[in-house]
């Protein structure tokens, strides 16, 4: 599978289970088959945002791979409250994938975005 095949389908997959997600701001990045990772913005898709805002309502999770079929999901960025950080866990991707997209589904629902920079 090449890279681009790898990001739409890891997109595809989250937009699924966490259809919220399709008004935030949401970046996957495959740098190798074996690693990649997501950038999640806690920020609404319409507001126009500078770089440090973004930086301000971050999260971001990297799959490493540990063994055939086996990843390992870091949560390895996080800008918002402590409470949101996510456990580090080990299972095959797609049960990584429920796992994420039922954290940042929380994370839509719980967390207003910190608009330090942007005029509501």
């Amino acid at each position: 599978m090449t890279n681009e095949q790898i990001k739409d389908r890891l997109t595809t997959k989250l937009l699924e289970i966490a259809p919220g997600l399709k008004e935030r701001k949401l970046y996957v990045n495959v740098v190798r088959e074996d690693y990649f990772f997501i950038n999640f913005y806690n920020l609404p898709e319409t507001l126009p945002s500078c770089g440090a805002e973004k930086e301000n309502n971050r999260q971001m999770f990297s799959f490493t791979t540990v063994k055939e079929s086996k990843y390992k999901l870091t949560h390895t960025v996080n800008a918002l409250p402590d409470t949101y950080q996510l456990r580090a866990k080990t299972a095959d991707l797609d049960t990584l994938l429920r796992y994420l997209g039922a954290h940042l589904t929380k994370v839509i629902a719980e967390v207003s975005p910190n608009l330090t920079h942007s005029k509501v």
